[in-house]
């Protein structure tokens, strides 16, 4: 008995011991972490606000379900708020972290969409409001509660930090909003240092996000040094969606302000007045692209930059149009100042399509075989040279017609320039557009000839590539003497050599598929020749084979002595005897012997059986058979 007692006291003691463990236990729940794999799983990775709000809809649904945390009855709604009580679990904090996100992504597809709806952006502020307090009662409850650990206690404290600051940022408090961020971005990089170097990736990332909202504010709370950061960050496309517009309005209000000091400048010797404020705002913004275009990047992000620079070019362009139709008092035979500032804009407008167009070609040639790489030289080997043209174009991804409208477009855009006003007597400028002219029109010619030549039209495709060739010397002892600094510097003498080393390869292999075409013909011909019908044979000696007029040999004429027999058209006449086996002859006399019964005494009962009555009925005439 003594021994049994003992057995349960012990038990009883080990039961309190494990509860005492799980009152000391703590958990935790690496908040960033989760929050940032849900946005790149459902939506934020392309802007889709809306996909993660349903997204986070979903999940609060699924965890108050898992919990059994039910708001009220059917027929009556009755908010349970999660308190102190109720954290046992980390799904509590999960629960209360989606409905922050869930306040959070409706609030920002609300600000995509109001623009200048005012009704949108109060909706947005309301949404915003309810995210922060959320944050709040998140980091409150992980503040006061014992077995939440030390790390989820600060991951709360820096998520409630930005996203309250997220709200006094839109309700432009940038001072508040500018202590809030970097509070949050102190904390996540206290944390991104007890990290692993696999996990401080999203550390970095969010720090990376939060830097540019405290620049704008302290650029909104009077600190001006933050100005070229926020233009730096603009330039490189990394902005978040909290500050895309509020950048693009800055970066028009710097350019405004620096446009208000620019009153003229020097192009080619002249001096031309700027009044227009767009205008001046496009050559600020010529500069800028400029600076940018000699960083590193890539042929999309130049793409980019080349339309947005050319769409800005095109609207000064209208204005100072729409200047010179008004001004009447203007003498056409004279070149004036609108008319300088026209033809500057123009000829900016040119150079810069040239270059968006070499910028396509490269891009083409990348996808091409090295044989058509021209403007960016790369190794030509056996196997890109003697290649056919058929496993070329199995090969190429682009079109021969895509290159040759490109460089057709070049081609107009630079006989324009010698045509614009003030530009006639500039013969520096002349001699290096009619060079240039040269090198585009041998680079166009090349790519005919490669056209033909995956037409098999080897005679033309030849008789381009000694065109191209001449067009290159041309422009080859032309480009000696032009700056190789020059905007008008378009095609350099090494890409042109490069040129002629590319024909030199391409006619060898034009050359070697027009023999081998031409011997592959001769075969042909001869094995046509061997099937054709000779004088002597007749069609019923050749029904499996075709014969059409080409196929008989041609006739003499009737006084030449070695007038050749035309083939028979029928077989040969008399026909020569062929044995048949002969059809036997059968007759069939069996049936002649054949007895057949007698029917005489089933005659002989039928007319028993009409006996009186069928006389009666015969005689009355009823009866009878019809």
């Amino acid at each position: 008995m003594e021994t049994s007692a003992q057995t349960v006291d012990e038990v009883v003691e080990g039961e309190t011991e494990q509860q005492n463990e799980k009152e000391l236990s703590t958990f935790g729940v690496d908040i960033l972490h989760v929050i940032k794999e849900a946005q790149a799983q459902h939506g934020l990775r392309h802007g889709d606000y809306q996909r993660y709000h349903g997204y986070c809809n979903r999940r609060i649904r699924r965890l108050r379900k898992v919990l059994g945390l039910k708001m009220g009855e059917k027929k009556k709604v009755v908010p349970k708020v999660i308190n102190e009580s109720l954290m046992t679990d980390s799904r509590y904090i999960l629960l209360i972290v989606m409905a922050v996100e869930r306040a959070w992504s409706y609030a920002m597809q609300l600000k995509q969409e109001a623009s200048d709806n005012l009704r949108k952006r109060h909706h947005m502020i309301q949404r915003m409001k309810k995210a922060t307090f959320q944050a709040e009662h998140l980091n409150n409850l992980c503040e006061k509660s014992p077995i939440v650990d030390a790390r989820t206690k600060l991951e709360a404290k820096a998520y409630a930090s930005y996203i309250n600051g997220i709200f006094c940022f839109e309700c432009q408090n940038w001072k508040v909003a500018m202590e809030l961020f970097n509070a949050s971005k102190t904390i996540y990089g206290k944390l991104c240092e007890t990290k692993s170097k696999e996990e401080r990736v999203i550390y970095d990332q969010m720090m990376d996000d939060i830097s540019p909202n405290i620049r704008y504010c302290a650029y909104n709370i009077g600190d001006q040094s933050a100005m070229d950061d926020l233009l730096q960050l603009r330039a490189s496309h990394k902005q978040d969606v909290l500050l895309a517009d509020k950048l693009d309005s800055l970066v028009i209000q710097a350019k405004e302000q620096k446009a208000t000091s620019m009153s003229e400048f020097v192009w080619k010797k002249h001096t031309i007045p700027v009044k227009n404020n767009k205008v001046r705002i496009f050559l600020l913004s010529q500069k800028s692209f400029e600076k940018e275009m000699e960083e590193n990047k890539s042929k999309e992000e130049q793409l980019e930059m080349f339309e947005s620079i050319l769409t800005e070019c095109k609207d000064a362009l209208q204005c100072v149009r729409e200047e010179i139709n008004l001004d009447k008092s203007q003498d056409k035979n004279v070149v004036s100042n609108l008319d300088l500032l026209y033809t500057y804009l123009n000829y900016t407008c040119i150079l810069m399509t040239v270059k968006r167009n070499l910028l396509m070609a490269e891009d083409l040639e990348s996808k091409s075989p090295a044989r058509l790489t021209v403007l960016k030289r790369n190794e030509i080997t056996a196997e890109s040279t003697m290649q056919s043209p058929k496993a070329n174009l199995s090969v190429r991804k682009v079109k021969l017609s895509d290159f040759i409208r490109l460089y057709d477009i070049i081609l107009q855009n630079i006989l324009e320039i010698p045509t614009m006003k003030g530009l006639s007597e500039d013969l520096d400028l002349l001699d290096a557009m009619s060079t240039q002219e040269q090198a585009f029109r041998g680079l166009k010619c090349f790519y005919v000839a490669e056209a033909y030549g995956e037409q098999g039209k080897w005679k033309e495709a030849m008789a381009l590539y000694e065109k191209v060739l001449t067009h290159a010397k041309k422009a080859i002892d032309g480009l000696k003497g032009i700056n190789r600094g020059s905007e008008e510097h378009f095609i350099n003498v090494e890409q042109l050599d490069g040129l002629v080393e590319t024909i030199a390869f391409n006619k060898y292999h034009v050359h070697a598929s027009a023999v081998m075409q031409a011997s592959e013909s001769t075969a042909e011909n001869d094995e046509f020749e061997s099937k054709m019908l000779q004088p002597n044979e007749v069609f019923m000696d050749n029904l499996d084979n075709y014969f059409d007029s080409s196929s008989f040999p041609a006739q003499a004429s009737s006084g030449s002595k070695t007038a050749e027999v035309s083939p028979k058209l029928t077989s040969h006449f008399p026909p020569s005897f062929v044995p048949v086996p002969n059809k036997p002859l059968f007759f069939d006399l069996a049936l002649n012997h054949v007895t057949f019964p007698s029917l005489d005494d089933k005659i002989a009962s039928k007319a028993k059986a009409q006996g009186i009555s069928g006389y009666i009925k015969s005689f009355w005439g009823w009866g009878g058979k019809k």
